[in-house]
């Protein structure tokens, strides 16, 4: 992964752990993903986990050799 393509997302973290979260904003840096899960789990009350992306996944990526 170039570091062009490094992003974060933030989540509801409640969400998160039952399977339903839905990112849906990349920040480019952590400082303002932080501050953003910051600010909406104090609006909202609720905590929110800020998400780092570690691999983006590309058409022709997969690992399996293809024997036909």
């Amino acid at each position: 992964m170039k570091a062009s393509e490094k992003f974060w997302q933030i989540a509801h973290l409640g969400a998160a752990l039952h399977g339903k979260s839905d990112p849906r904003k990349r920040y480019d840096t952590y400082a303002e993903a932080k501050t953003a899960a910051e600010r909406t789990a104090t609006t909202s009350g609720q905590p929110y986990a800020v998400l780092e992306c570690t691999h983006v996944a590309q058409p022709g990526d997969d690992a399996t050799p293809q024997l036909i």
